[in-house]
């Protein structure tokens, strides 16, 4: 194999070329007039429809893309002197030496890696079995407003199109990438629009037990490698018991898929700073820079991990660079949202206010009992004090356990702090990844606790008493996730959607346009698709050149759910602001519980 020092007279010029010749494409697609881009747009749509591509944004288009040939030609021309001049050749042979080490640092990674997984087959094969048993059954129960919405706007357009629209925070634009490549190579099924959040699940099991039973032998040394996998089992059963965990490893949405991104980010940081190791500094930041791109709130567990790492001695420098590096590849993965939708698109959320001072203090309580949710789900409380005892015990027992609690819990202060000077108040499912370092604190606590209490080094006793948990792993996590996702069926009329489309195939004039909102929008939308309804049902009506409306009549979904009271108007009212038509005559067609169908004529505005 060559070696990046024998290549070293080749790649100046290899990145010379390319660089010059993308900065010639994008000057030349700098220069295409609004006109043409425009036209192209409207033969593609088919309708001559192409609104949302304005003048203002082929400007704004044109300024980004000339930027970026400017950039290419610099980087070219950096390169070409980098081989020609002598103080060039200095600097290429630092940053080949550089590359060369990046190279042995890649090498010895993955046999860092390839030694821990070899040694914790067991271990990765508990927890994979586990969360599998927890999970699998409710792999198929039926699609959530908020999921099938994320499909329908994003996970189900083109590429481009998703990494670049961020009409709402729906878009947790890595996942959505991924499962919009998945749906397009394996099919459009329920079962593939959730692989990414349920493998990422099962693998943020797997791992958080792995890496528990490695923090555990390297600082806690009176821990023999049979107590480590003690506590690394005892982490992925604290996981898969956790409702909210198994919730969001379930349904297609981001947030397992950030907690795995923010898992191997610290797991590969810690390294780094352990072994100086380029290779995982790197990764390090790569993997953060995704959790950011998939969901922006991952700054969060970012914050919590600068400040735990600042307090084990590293380098302020260190932790700066890290931040600093995450921050950068962020907002180039973040590059065509901004040049689309704008900045403001990210930065704002619309369902997310900042508070005054008395407010937010106001609604603190709630808040910390909705944390105390995320941890600890619908566990009985008589439980839960008994946890805390445990957790509490190991700190008194342990030095190095009470070290770690206490960075642990610094590190969250830090991140309580952020919240409160911008005064919001997130959701619960932000703090979903909080649930994995509260797992390794508990899988941590039960074994020392044991130990001490039991007087005895043999481990033989604790994983006996193990055992006996764990056999009760699974029914008690399925017990714990029913009642949680029984509780979040209601939240959107899934199964109704599903009838109502049934009624549509049969019932439905062909020419009838079909209009529903938030919640039942997305739902009907992946029943209908699945069902075989053409797409272009859902557009809306249009003027006729002779100024009548086409179609006549449409059907209009309603939703009364206890949580959403709508109406035939308010339905319609929501497109008012840019649909120059109203209801008129309206006819009950189709009742269930919570969604009524009406056949409506329409009347222009």
């Amino acid at each position: 194999m060559v070696s990046i020092a024998e290549a070293r007279y080749r790649w100046p010029w290899i990145v010379a070329a390319v660089s010059m010749m993308t900065g010639v494409v994008l000057a030349c697609v700098s220069m295409i007039s609004f006109e043409v881009v425009r036209g192209m747009l409207d033969s593609i749509s088919g309708d001559g429809s192409a609104e949302p591509y304005t003048q203002k944004l082929h400007q704004r288009l044109q300024t980004i893309f000339a930027l970026s040939s400017a950039f290419c030609v610099s980087m070219a021309s950096l390169c070409i002197v980098l081989r020609t001049t002598s103080r060039g050749k200095v600097v290429e042979a630092k940053i080949t030496r550089n590359l060369q080490r990046l190279y042995d640092d890649f090498g010895l990674l993955v046999a860092a890696v390839g030694k821990v997984l070899a040694s914790s087959i067991s271990l990765i094969l508990f927890s994979v079995i586990l969360a599998c048993a927890v999970r699998l059954p409710f792999v198929q129960t039926p699609i959530r407003f908020d999921e099938a919405i994320s499909w329908r706007d994003y996970a189900a357009k083109p590429f481009w199109l998703t990494i670049a629209l961020y009409n709402d925070p729906n878009n947790h634009v890595f996942h959505n990438l991924i499962s919009g490549l998945f749906m397009k190579w394996f099919g459009e099924s329920l079962l593939v629009l959730r692989s990414v959040s349920l493998v990422a699940g099962i693998l943020v099991v797997a791992i958080s037990a792995v890496a528990t039973k490695q923090l555990v032998l390297r600082s806690m040394p009176e821990f023999t490698s049979v107590l480590a996998s003690v506590a690394g089992c005892l982490v992925a059963v604290a996981i898969c018991s956790n409702p909210i965990v198994n919730e969001f490893s379930i349904y297609a949405r981001g947030y397992s898929l950030l907690i795995l991104a923010w898992l191997l980010s610290i797991i590969l940081l810690q390294h780094s700073i352990t072994n100086r190791n380029s290779a995982s500094w790197i990764g390090s930041i790569v993997f953060g820079a995704l959790g950011m791109w998939t969901i922006p709130t991952m700054i969060y567990p970012i914050i919590a991990a600068i400040v735990f790492w600042s307090l084990s001695r590293s380098r302020l420098v260190d932790m700066v660079a890290w931040l600093s590096s995450i921050a950068i590849l962020t907002i180039v993965l973040y590059s065509p949202i901004l040049a689309i939708s704008g900045p403001q698109a990210i930065i704002g959320n619309p369902y997310v206010k900042s508070l005054s001072i008395a407010n937010w203090i106001q609604q603190a309580p709630s808040t910390i009992y909705s944390l105390r949710e995320v941890l600890l789900g619908n566990m009985p409380v008589t439980l839960q004090g008994v946890v805390f005892a445990i957790v509490a015990s190991a700190c008194f027992y342990s030095i190095e356990y009470r070290r770690l609690a206490w960075k642990a819990m610094v590190s969250f202060l830090a991140v309580a702090a952020v919240v409160f000077v911008q005064r919001v108040v997130p959701p619960e499912r932000t703090w979903v990844w909080l649930t994995v370092p509260w797992s390794i604190a508990v899988g941590m606590a039960i074994p020392i606790v044991a130990m001490v209490n039991l007087r005895t080094p043999n481990s033989s006793i604790i994983a006996s008493c193990v055992i006996a948990l764990v056999v009760f792993a699974a029914p008690v996590s399925n017990w714990f996730s029913g009642t949680r996702l029984q509780k979040s069926f209601a939240i959107g009329p899934c199964p109704e959607a599903s009838n109502a489309v049934s009624f549509l195939v049969e019932a439905r004039r062909a020419d009838e346009a079909i209009v529903v909102v938030c919640p039942a929008s997305g739902t009907v939308d992946w029943y209908a698709k699945q069902a075989g309804i053409d797409p272009k049902a859902f557009d809306p009506p249009r003027l006729k050149p002779d100024g009548g409306l086409s179609p006549e009549s449409i059907i209009v979904g309603v939703v009364n759910d206890g949580y959403f009271s709508q109406t035939v108007t308010s339905v319609l009212d929501s497109h008012a602001s840019t649909r120059p038509w109203k209801g008129g005559v309206e006819e009950l067609i189709w009742q269930g519980n919570t969604l009524s169908l009406y056949r409506v004529l329409l009347q222009k505005r």
